[in-house]
């Protein structure tokens, strides 16, 4: 028996170490089965390791970017609602100035002027998550005030900036390496500055003061002031669209990262399934054999 056993030893030495890889393949196996992936780090994941590690960053920076973009268009949006209310107003008072009579009626006009005003003034002052959107790049703070300007009938046709509290840089958005949009229109755009200049001196209109001339002035402002309010919504829905377009081409990339991604990480379960049955039945085979050589039973051996 102890010559047998001598004889033996080698070739059932090399047989246990075949059956012990063979069992840790087939727990790697299992555990790929189970989770789905090839590994749980980057060491499992041999040469691959590198292109996944690529491919994460790829995505996380293509994700950040589509995210920055998405936050820009919903500014956009609420800025050119904001332009859509202003125009309304503008159409508003503008009718209301073209029934009013000269000489009479400027206590109406006055009174619609002052409250179109204080509309335009709030919507200028428009906040998205705590930006001033029409404050350029100065968005902690509002975007118009009146304190210390003053309009009366006489300033009707004078330019005054003077309300402005922002500055002339607009807002930037990085959407991808190589591109950055600009986007967004300040309150002293000349069409809402035409705006705010009638509206605020009509509010001091008297029927002394409310003439022809000043009627046909201020309409003709109001015209001026749609045309170039109307001009910047165009501006904001091509800044919208340009994020727009690179937030899906952005979504487009990370979809094929992702893709890549499951090619290098997950597994076939099915292929895999296979590959254990056949682990399972080496394994079974090896045994046997073992216990054989040893002149053990199978059970005595798995003990």
């Amino acid at each position: 028996m102890t010559a047998m056993r001598v004889a033996t030893f080698s070739l059932s030495s090399q047989m246990l170490q075949a059956s012990m890889a063979a069992n840790a393949r087939m727990s790697e196996l299992q555990l790929q089965e189970a989770s789905g992936l090839v590994s749980f780090d980057y060491g499992g994941l041999g040469g691959k390791a590198g292109d996944v590690i690529d491919l994460e960053t790829t995505t996380a920076r293509l994700t950040t970017y589509s995210d920055a973009a998405t936050t820009a268009v919903n500014r956009i949006e609420t800025a050119y609602d904001a332009m859509s209310s202003i125009t309304d107003l503008l159409t508003n008072f503008t009718s209301t100035l073209s029934s009013s009579s000269t000489g009479s009626g400027a206590e109406t006009v006055a009174s619609a002027a002052e409250s179109a005003r204080d509309e335009l003034i709030a919507l200028l002052n428009t906040q998205f998550n705590g930006r001033y959107l029409f404050a350029g790049s100065n968005t902690g703070n509002e975007a118009v005030s009146l304190d210390g300007v003053s309009y009366d009938m006489t300033t009707l046709t004078t330019t005054n900036s003077d309300y402005y509290q922002g500055n002339d840089r607009t807002s930037s958005v990085r959407v991808s390496s190589s591109e950055v949009v600009d986007y967004g229109l300040t309150a002293n755009q000349s069409g809402l500055e035409k705006a705010l200049r009638v509206l605020a001196s009509f509010a001091t209109v008297t029927d002394a003061t409310l003439t022809d001339d000043a009627r046909e002035t201020g309409m003709d402002l109001l015209t001026e002031a749609l045309d170039e309010i109307l001009a910047g919504q165009t501006e904001l829905s091509l800044d919208a669209g340009r994020l727009e377009a690179a937030i899906e081409r952005n979504e487009n990339a990370v979809s094929l990262a992702g893709e890549l991604l499951s090619a290098a990480t997950e597994v076939d379960i099915a292929e895999v399934a296979v590959e254990i049955s056949s682990y399972e039945t080496q394994l079974e085979a090896s045994y046997a054999a073992l216990a054989k050589i040893l002149g053990l039973s199978l059970l005595d051996f798995l003990s």
